[in-house]
């Protein structure tokens, strides 16, 4: 069984030693056209550092990886092979990774969060079939995505990029619950107050799965999907 790693944060003096170099390679022909341009337009600039710094963000990415094979584990006895899953790009806001193991369904864990807190489901089938248009599926090889790492239903007032807007799944949602019920102890830590629509996931008549805490059960029920965009949390994700 793999155990957990730390990972050390940069010092302040690395950041120190870090920003000398970047500044000992701003070239000494450099225009001042070419400075204000990029001065007057940082935001792109930016991105391109950041792809450097990701080819060396290497310790995290494989923490996170011993994290969520600690977490199958535990939960599941299931000993995933998830080192070979591609790990997409890193975007600027979306700082929680979560790796979905090949194989595993909405209603597997939905039946493993009921082991630790009351929840409830409207519908008498499994979730696998309630909801089988979904965005991602974990088929035979699994699979990454980013998203952000914070209370659901705490508000998100960045404007939305539409053409690369995708939404968290009703599998992906029941697995961010446990795995955060599981690191904080705390079933009712997403939610509070409001619900998440998974716009990732629909049923056969196109309907949303949404997932919420009322009275101190975990519900996983409808929405109907026309109206469902604007109104409430919709968790982004990148993949």
């Amino acid at each position: 069984m793999r155990t957990h790693e730390t990972v050390r944060k940069a010092t302040s003096g690395q950041r120190d030693d870090l920003c000398a170099t970047f500044a000992q390679c701003i070239p000494e022909d450099l225009g001042f056209d070419d400075a204000q341009a990029i001065i007057g337009s940082k935001g792109p600039f930016m991105v391109e550092i950041r792809r450097v710094f990701a080819k060396y963000h290497t310790q995290a990415v494989k923490q996170a990886i011993v994290k969520w094979q600690t977490f199958y584990w535990d939960e599941f006895g299931a000993d995933f092979a998830l080192e070979g899953i591609k790990i997409p790009p890193q975007p600027e806001g979306f700082n929680f990774l979560m790796i979905i193991p090949p194989g595993i369904t909405a209603e597997q864990v939905y039946q493993r969060c009921a082991c630790y807190f009351p929840c409830w489901k409207d519908t008498e089938s499994s979730l696998n079939d309630a909801f089988p248009d979904n965005d991602r599926e974990p088929g035979k090889e699994g699979y990454a995505i980013w998203l952000r790492k914070r209370q659901i239903n705490q508000p998100n007032n960045e404007p939305r990029q539409e053409n690369r807007i995708q939404y968290i799944t009703v599998l992906e949602r029941l697995v961010y619950e446990l795995s955060r019920f599981k690191e904080t102890g705390k079933h009712k830590y997403l939610d509070l107050g409001s619900w998440t629509h998974c716009l990732g996931s629909r049923d056969s008549g196109g309907n949303v799965a949404d997932v919420y805490w009322t009275e101190g059960v975990l519900h996983v029920t409808w929405y109907y999907a026309e109206f469902a965009g604007d109104s409430l949390p919709a968790l982004e994700v990148s993949a």
